[in-house]
């Protein structure tokens, strides 16, 4: 939103779709962290988290500004429901690993 008030050039539709963004890839972070992961699936979500989250904020930033028949935010709802289900399935394989031991 700062980036609104300094820059007004930039629009509000961009600025709030961009905060949305950050502001769930923030939270899939969160999530990231309290599950318990071996590391390498840790570091590898991480990996593919921040990759996913650049991609999403650029789509975010470039995004036609009307909401209807808008492709960049079904772009994004996708790379967050993969991201989801990359966690959930991650956290599931990781738990059947550590109780096999």
């Amino acid at each position: 939103m700062l980036v609104h008030i300094i820059v007004p050039a930039y629009e509000l539709f961009n600025c709030i779709l961009a905060s949305i963004v950050v502001i769930v890839s923030m939270i899939l972070m969160g999530f990231l962290s309290k599950v318990s992961l071996k590391d390498g699936f840790r570091y590898s979500l991480y990996t593919i988290f921040v990759g996913a989250s650049i991609i999403e904020l650029a789509i975010a930033i470039l995004s036609p500004q009307e909401f209807e028949n808008n492709w960049a935010i079904l772009v994004i709802s996708l790379l967050f429901i993969i991201e989801i289900i990359l966690l959930v399935s991650t956290n599931h394989m990781s738990n059947k690993f550590l109780t096999n031991k």
